[in-house]
């Protein structure tokens, strides 16, 4: 037993002071050596959130870019509908309004043979017709702005529109009451 006793304190003398010289080798970081790693750190870190505002900054581009596209061929394919709708509405508009002046003459070709006297109908419905031929001009002006719109369009263009259409609506309007003035002028010729 003193020959196991005595190897195991041989063996254990061996493997005590290399473990104790394996600890003492094993050298831990300095704290300048902490620091150098955590700069280090702190330098990836600012370089990784550096490359990331500067991914979403082209991101925000591209999809702004996107984004001008799809408005700008909406605003074609809206303002090419539009133009339709305001197209045929002046064309109808005038249509009717030639109808009601070609009226108007035959009626004053029938009270002229009747011996009345027609002169001052024939002033308002001539006023009438330059006013017609004036709104038909704006209304063709604001349509054909209308189809020019192109994708690189801006505010200021349909603004400039918006004013056409306006002018053409109000020359319409001008039309109309020319006409009634008209129409008044002939009840009292014809009475």
């Amino acid at each position: 037993m003193k020959k196991i006793l005595s190897l195991t304190l041989i063996i254990a003398t061996c493997i005590f002071p290399a473990t104790i010289h394996a600890e003492e080798t094993s050298t831990s970081p300095s704290p300048s050596d902490i620091r150098q790693v955590r700069q280090e750190i702190r330098e990836e870190r600012r370089d990784a959130i550096g490359e990331m505002k500067e991914e979403r900054k082209e991101l925000r581009t591209e999809q702004r870019s996107e984004l001008k596209a799809i408005r700008g061929t909406f605003n074609v394919a809206r303002a090419g509908a539009r133009a339709t709708i305001l197209e045929k509405r002046y064309q109808f508009i005038y249509n009717r309004f030639q109808n009601i002046i070609s009226r108007f003459e035959t009626r004053i070709n029938t009270l002229k043979t009747a011996g009345k006297d027609t002169a001052t109908v024939e002033s308002s419905l001539s006023t009438a017709k330059t006013k017609l031929a004036t709104a038909k001009a704006a209304g063709e002006q604001a349509v054909s702005a209308l189809k020019a719109v192109t994708t690189e369009s801006d505010k200021t263009i349909f603004e400039n529109i918006t004013s056409l259409v306006k002018t053409a609506n109000d020359a319409y309007r001008s039309v109309n009451d020319a006409l009634k003035s008209t129409l008044q002028a002939l009840k009292a010729v014809s009475n």
